[in-house]
């Protein structure tokens, strides 16, 4: 594949002040082999003086501004409310990966890239008949698809697992299936909160952001993702 080939899309990062230091060894492999059109780091603001080339391809932003009423002190109450782990970052990261498709900063489509992983070869995350493209995994978290199943009704459920280390989210979809959640919520809560509030049981993972949108595509999308 060449480099010219490649679709030039959005990137997002969520990133903790550990990893703003592996990212300026990562941010090479990033340019060379995904050809973003432009990053956005979303991280504590007290880290941005540790964000290398801020500026043309580079933007900041701030966690805590990303989603209207979800900072990350919202996020430790919400997981506090309906559970006992004290995984906040961890949910946190999730939904605002979920929720920037409702800042100004979004547009059609964004890819999330983890913070932790390095792109070595090129990569294309589209075919050739516009298909976005899905690195599935043999994982089954059964507590992932109770969840769901208290989000909305999502009757399909694929013979894989959508959680990888990176998503292409549709803006437009992202958005239908936030305002579903809402829809849904019994207490009409705010999908944020119902993401966690829908759980079944009170183990520490109860959400994936990933198999949550794949599924949903897989449902009310089908043929968007291609594995």
């Amino acid at each position: 594949m060449k480099k010219q080939t490649l679709k030039k899309m959005d990137v997002v990062i969520c990133m903790s002040l550990k990893d703003c230091w592996f990212f300026r060894k990562n941010l090479y492999f990033i340019k060379k082999n995904i050809n973003p059109n432009h990053i956005y780091v979303l991280t504590d603001k007290r880290n941005f003086n540790y964000i290398p080339n801020v500026g043309s391809l580079i933007t900041c932003v701030d966690e805590n501004e990303v989603v209207d009423n979800l900072t990350f002190s919202v996020c430790k109450s919400i997981v506090e409310k309906y559970l006992t782990t004290q995984a906040f970052g961890w949910y946190y990261q999730q939904l605002l990966k979920l929720g920037f498709a409702l800042s100004r900063y979004a547009k059609d489509e964004y890819l999330v890239w983890d913070s932790d992983t390095v792109p070595l070869s090129e990569l294309n995350f589209k075919d050739e008949e516009g298909h976005d493209l899905v690195l599935v995994k043999k994982e089954r978290h059964v507590p992932y698809f109770d969840t769901i199943d208290g989000l909305f009704h999502a009757p399909k459920k694929a013979p894989y697992s959508f959680i990888s280390e990176h998503m292409l989210f549709n803006v437009s979809i992202v958005k239908e299936m936030l305002s579903l959640i809402e829809e849904k919520s019994q207490f009409k809560l705010p999908w944020f909160e119902q993401c966690i509030a829908a759980r079944k049981e009170d183990v520490i993972q109860v959400f994936s952001e990933f198999e949550t949108y794949g599924t949903f595509c897989y449902n009310y999308h089908p043929g968007k993702l291609k594995v």
